[in-house]
This record gives structure tokens, sequence and C-alpha cells, in this order.
């Protein structure tokens, strides 16, 4: 049997997309009976160091005091939590000016931390093949010095784009492409193969055109969310049409459309979000500008999530303004086989491709004035309710988003290695 390592942030979740798609690959591998499975991660408030749930052996380690501190008052809730996630943002903002010289890191001593981790649990159970999540610096780095060091199988996931993502508006965006177009190249070059998604596709055959030994060593997939077994779906409520949104507002801002619903010949739309506490607050006071019903809920367990998009009449996604950056809630919402609405107002939005497949969506485009849209949703819940959606054209034509496609693409690497 062979044995696996995710180095990723936590597990399960706390609160994290990302590594909600590792335990998709993961429980995947399990299924197919020939894999043990582990992953590395830290230690959150009150967490074991070892246990194994699900048949995933997870191996945690204590990032020390202050971050246990910090863990219980942003994921767990404590007694003046808001004045210690205060503080550890301002901690944050201090790192990041003191160690510009060393961009994209900004904790290089956590990053080395968790290397050192990495090489003792290596040597402990040598592990056949190593998965490193891109979803900060120090994890992905702690597989890629790890390769370095042991010259196992190395596969980085890049769920968010490294050379493509999110610039700090602190920084000239010369020196911030520049840095990290040179730290993902020295990752993807030790690589065996790395994975990273559709949406930064276009990115990396810009980027990498010229260098095809770089570009060959990558492979295009997509956020592994597709779960069919999700399929089941309740019928359109006469009395509640049920829109929810489930994630992180921070970025997003819904004002666009609670216009397109205040002025929707739709009655009896109840918008649900669930989300964040401050974003929560900020959305009601936001909501009470419009004549709309807003209902905010705090984060959920994802298990506990599930029930509530399940009774959904419409799942919700708003756009955001970087063509690399694609939510992976929108392949979520597809293995429910649920109508999908979804804002966007730049042309290469990510989720457009993604959404022009899907037979049940509608797309709201902000440049426009909202009066355009006020039969738009009315229209769109009445087509759905005589809309037969064919599982089977979903499951073939979102094939990349398959947790079973991360496993062929494992397999393959690790067949090519053992030639």
């Amino acid at each position: 049997m062979k044995k696996v390592l995710f180095i990723i942030q936590s597990y399960p979740s706390e609160r994290s997309a990302n590594v909600l798609c590792d335990e998709k690959i993961m429980k995947a591998l399990i299924n197919t009976g020939h894999y043990e499975v582990h992953c590395l991660c830290y230690q959150y408030d009150n967490q074991p160091l070892e246990e194994v749930i699900d048949g995933i052996h997870v191996h945690r380690w204590n990032r020390g005091g202050l971050w246990r501190l910090y863990s219980k008052a942003e994921f767990r809730g404590m007694r003046g939590g808001n004045i210690v996630i205060k503080l550890n943002r301002i901690f944050m903002r201090i790192k990041q000016v003191l160690f510009v010289p060393l961009f994209p890191f900004y904790e290089p001593v956590l990053a080395f931390r968790f290397k050192l981790k990495a090489r003792k649990l290596y040597d402990k159970i040598l592990f056949d093949i190593v998965l490193a999540e891109h979803n900060g610096l120090d994890t992905v780095y702690a597989g890629w010095k790890l390769k370095q060091k042991k010259n196992t199988v190395f596969i980085p996931v890049f769920w968010d784009s490294l050379s493509g993502g999110f610039r700090p508006k602190y920084l000239p965006k010369g020196f911030v492409d520049r840095r990290k177009e040179k730290l993902e190249e020295k990752i993807v070059n030790d690589s065996d193969c790395a994975i990273m998604m559709q949406s930064h596709e276009a990115h990396g055959h810009d980027l990498y055109s010229k260098k095809p030994n770089i570009l060959n060593k990558i492979t295009f997939l997509d956020i592994p969310y597709l779960d069919m077994a999700n399929k089941s779906r309740s019928q359109i409520n006469r009395e509640k049409i049920n829109i929810v949104f489930a994630g992180n507002m921070s970025m997003r801002d819904p004002s666009y459309f609670f216009k397109v619903v205040e002025i929707s010949d739709t009655p009896n739309i109840v918008i649900h979000f669930f989300t964040d506490q401050k974003d929560g607050t900020r959305i009601r006071r936001l909501a009470d500008s419009y004549n709309i019903t807003v209902e905010t809920h705090d984060y959920l367990p994802h298990n506990e999530l599930v029930k509530y998009l399940k009774d959904a009449d419409v799942l919700l996604n708003f756009g955001v303004d970087n063509p690399n950056a694609i939510s992976g809630k929108i392949f979520e919402y597809i293995g429910f086989a649920k109508p999908i609405i979804s804002t966007y107002f730049i042309d290469d939005e990510a989720v457009l491709p993604v959404l022009n497949k899907y037979p049940a969506a509608l797309l709201l485009d902000e440049r426009k004035e909202p009066k355009e849209y006020e039969s738009a949703i009315g229209k769109f819940l009445a087509d759905y309710e005589k809309a037969q959606i064919d599982v089977g054209l979903i499951e073939r034509t979102f094939k990349n988003n398959l947790p079973e496609t991360y496993v062929e693409t494992i397999e393959k690497v690790l067949n090519e290695r053992s030639r």
C-alpha cells in the first residue's frame, strides 16, 4: 500500500475552502483501497497532536502559545477574542514590513519550522509521494524543501495562484510579480508534477510559453468539489424563495444584487449569508438600505452547512476583480444540481466559462443598470422548474472537478517515477 502525505493548513478544515479540496482528494485515494493517507498540519486550539479521522492519519504540530490563543479567538470564540484578533492583524502587518527583503515570505521562521516537521515525519514513515498545497507559502515551502532533501515524489497543488494571485498594495507591482514568478518557477522545476487550476491556465501559458521544461510539468485541473451524491434537490418553495450564499464576503460587495432583488418582480425572496460575523454585521447594515429580506448566519462546520445548501432554492455567488481567482464553492454548488446566480463585473471573470457550461445559471453583469434584470430572477426560476438537469452530462462536462481525476493524476506520476 502506497503512503501519501498531504502538507496542509488544518484538518479537519478550519474555515478553509482549500482544505476541503484536499479532503476530497484524500478520501478518494482511501476509497481506492491502495493508499495509506497522512496529513501534516497546524494544531488549533484543543486539538490532539495525533489522531485518525475517517481513515486519514492526522499529524499536527504546535506553533506556540500565541497561535493557540489566536486560533481559539478566531475559530472557537472566546471572551476578549476581538482584541486578540486585532493584535494578531497588527503583528502580521509588522512582519510584512520587516520581511520585505524576503518577500513573498513574511513568516520565514514559521516556514522553516514547518520544513523541519515535514522532514521528521518523512524519516519516520517514508512516504511514497508528498502533496503540498499553496494556501500561503509555509505548506508548499515545506513540501518543496522535503523534495530537495529526500528526493521524494513531489506534487505542489496551487489552489491559489502564486505568480498570478492578489498583489499586496504596499509593494510595487513589478517587484511583487518578479519575486512570485521566480519562486513559483523554482518550485515547479523541482516538482515531479505541479497541479494548477484551469482558471490560471492562460496566465501559466503566458508566463511559461518560452520555458517548455516548466510548462510541461504543469497539469491544469480544477477545484475537486464536484460530488453528484448531492444531486437531490427540493422543489422551489411557493411561499419563500431561499437564496443562499456561503463563504468569505470580506472582498465581495452584495449591493448590486440587493438592487436587482429589490426591483425584481418575484416576491418572497429571502437571501441567506453564511459568513464571518463581522461581514454579517456589514451585510445587515447594507441591507437596511433596500426593501429586501436578508438573514445572516455565522460560519458552520462544513457537514452542517451542506444541509442548508441542499435545502436552498438558489445558490448565490459574487464576482471578484481577479481573473485568476475562482471560488471553489461554484463547483460544490454544481454538485447539488441547483440553480445558481452569480454576479460579475469584468469580462475575464474566472467563473464565466464555468457557469456558461452549466444548464441552470443566471449571470448578472454589474456594469448594466439593475433595471435590465427586473424580470430576470422570476423568469430564471420559472425556467428552472421545467428543467431536467442531466447529471451524467455535468460529470462529463466537469471531469476535471472530480476528485477521482486527481487520483488518476497522482497514479500517473507514481507510475512514471517507478519506471
